[in-house]
């Protein structure tokens, strides 16, 4: 779109990766809380083995992806007739990939409280690893990501509330902010 800001092709680009780029993001978190598990022990892990957490929320996301495909490949058409339901549609898979997220900050809040009221049984193999500070700073940043992807989803839902020209999808502040960052 550099060279024609107008462009349908690029515009179509843009939204699918504006749309799939959180769940690469969002799998990433939740491998991430399989491999956290083995480290602190997965004796309090809710899902059992620890590679469910990577499955059942990967798979989640796809579905959610899914949806939103199939209402952007509806609007892509272009027909004023189906466009409402292109928007509902991909908003079903939006509201289906924050349920997903929420669900996984569940299972991940589960874990960590039950982590913390058995800090003294964690896997005595891993005592270093947990007590390195970059291990602490990546606990933090995986957290700053995983809000950022929530406020992200949470921004695009609201963005097609009312359709392809809402004020809020059309608000060049909101959208940078956002969506782009």
């Amino acid at each position: 779109m550099h060279f024609n800001p107008y462009s349908h092709t690029g515009f179509q680009a843009a939204v699918i990766c504006l749309t799939i780029a959180p769940a690469f993001l969002a799998a990433g978190i939740y491998l991430n809380l399989k491999h956290l598990v083995l480290i602190f022990g997965p004796q309090f892990s809710v899902l059992r083995p620890p590679s469910l957490y990577t499955w059942v929320f990967v798979a989640s996301d796809v579905l959610s992806i899914a949806c939103q495909a199939v209402g952007s490949g509806m609007a892509a058409k272009q027909d004023p007739k189906i466009m409402w339901d292109a928007v509902r549609i991909i908003k079903g898979g939006m509201a289906f990939q924050i349920t997903t997220l929420g669900m996984f900050a569940g299972c991940a809040a589960w874990y960590f409280v039950r982590v913390v009221m058995h800090r003294r049984e964690l896997n005595p193999g891993t005592k270093a690893l947990r007590q390195r500070w970059m291990f602490r700073l990546f606990l933090g940043s995986m957290s700053l990501a995983y809000v950022a992807i929530l406020t992200r989803c949470a921004f695009r839902m609201a963005e097609f509330d009312d359709g392809w020209r809402s004020k809020i999808m059309t608000n060049e502040t909101f959208f940078i902010a956002l969506d782009t960052v």
